[in-house]
């Protein structure tokens, strides 16, 4: 799998490209310049309900961590990290948010027998 990728300055950027390109995932740091990662995470979590998002950044308090999970980040990478981490962690997130998608396509059965 390869990533095509679109870089923002800060969170009110990301907000303005994601609102005009289709992405399968997102990295966002929760540090960014003017509007900061959670917020941002926050407001495309509303735009893009099935877009997968991974935090990757130096805040690793365990308050950080559940507050970007709480904003709808998937995952939640510390730096430093592991250059050969992100990549499968990515990849998965990007499995998952397409398997929400041809599941939320499917229709409702019982599941009860």
């Amino acid at each position: 799998m390869n990533f095509e990728i679109a870089e923002a300055e800060n969170g009110d950027q990301a907000i303005a490209l994601v609102r005009t390109i289709h992405f399968d995932a997102l990295l966002l740091d929760i540090g960014m310049p003017g509007m900061n990662g959670i917020d941002a995470c926050r407001k495309i979590r509303k735009l893009m309900p099935l877009v997968g998002i991974v935090m990757l950044t130096v805040r690793n308090t365990e308050e950080d961590q559940i507050q970007a999970l709480d904003a709808g980040a998937d995952d939640f990478i510390t730096k430093p990290f592991h250059v050969r981490n992100w990549p499968p962690r990515l990849r998965a997130t990007v499995r998952r948010v397409h398997a929400a998608q041809s599941d939320a396509a499917a229709p409702i059965s019982n599941w009860r027998k």
